[in-house]
């Protein structure tokens, strides 16, 4: 139906945005408010309209989904990962 189009949709935005932004390396850790920051300015220079970016915790969930390598950090540490970090833009 159309709310699993939608969610595809936004999948699929959430991968092409982790291909082209996030790289898998040990021992780095990042938070998810800097991944969707930086995932938010992405969609916005991609020409994404506000209404269509998904929420933070949407994009969180979607993101461990399209990159299973990544490893959480501990609940008490607030929302990252332990494993990854944003590329350098060029």
């Amino acid at each position: 139906g159309i709310a699993k189009e939608a969610w595809m949709k936004d999948a699929d935005r959430v991968r092409a945005w982790a291909a082209e932004r996030l790289f898998i390396r040990a021992n780095s850790v990042v938070t998810v408010a800097d991944l969707y920051l930086d995932f938010r300015q992405w969609c916005a220079a991609e020409g994404v309209s506000e209404s269509r970016i998904p929420a933070r915790n949407s994009f969180a969930r979607r993101l461990r989904q399209v990159e299973p390598r990544l490893v959480p950090g501990p609940n008490s540490a607030g929302a990252r990962f332990e494993n990854a970090a944003l590329k350098p833009v060029c």
